[in-house]
């Protein structure tokens, strides 16, 4: 009796530990792509890709979103303007807020940490439109090649008017409508005009600030 009161019952060994993705319900990106739209949920995946690979790869469903910070969004900010354009930059940027309020909202983060990660700014700048600026003696050609083409050349020549008097891309031009003529009288050359003030603004920039040793797009 004594030796049964005494003995302790055998304790069973440790179940082993096994790690499980975390469900997506808990998971700040799952739960903020999930929240746009089909075409958003694309753009803002890529982003996010973007911000994965920065912090060292992987995936985006199975990142460690939980233990972002400041200093890690700050580095994110930083690559991001040495690699992308502002706009880009940006919205990779605006991605990675989402993600962090989510993960504030799912209790992942507290509020100081989400304030902080919010408050990282955006990226400034500009950047010049894509394509040049075709001389009036190219032009010149381009017209007198039509004048020669017959029927079509009329075509060609009234397809080349709209795109370079009213800055027009080719999407915009072949979505034209008859009744798109009566829009030219106010305001179909809008582009054109703020394409020429950019260029004229940044000449004037440069004049005042002299010459330098970096070529500019805008000899």
């Amino acid at each position: 009796m004594d030796a049964l009161a005494t003995s302790s019952p055998a304790i069973p060994p440790p179940a082993t530990l096994v790690l499980v993705p975390q469900p997506d319900a808990q998971n700040p990106a799952a739960v903020y792509l999930a929240a746009l739209a089909p075409t958003g949920r694309r753009t803002m995946g890529q982003a996010l890709q973007v911000v994965v690979e920065v912090l060292g790869g992987g995936d985006v469903r199975t990142f460690p979103w939980a233990s972002l910070r400041y200093e890690h969004a700050q580095a994110v900010r930083r690559v991001l303007i040495e690699r992308y354009a502002p706009a880009t930059a940006n919205k990779v940027l605006s991605a990675l807020r989402g993600v962090a309020r989510e993960a504030w909202r799912l209790g992942l983060i507290d509020a100081q940490t989400h304030a902080r990660i919010r408050d990282v700014p955006g990226v400034r700048g500009s950047r010049l439109p894509a394509g040049r600026e075709v001389p009036i003696r190219e032009l010149a050609k381009l017209f007198r090649a039509c004048a020669e083409a017959g029927a079509s050349g009329v075509r060609d020549a009234a397809a080349m008017a709209l795109l370079y008097g009213a800055g027009l891309r080719r999407s915009e031009a072949v979505a034209l409508e008859p009744g798109a003529a009566r829009a030219a009288e106010h305001g179909l050359c809008h582009r054109r005009a703020r394409w020429l003030a950019y260029r004229r603004d940044l000449r004037a920039a440069v004049a005042k600030r002299g010459p330098c040793r970096a070529a500019l797009p805008c000899s």
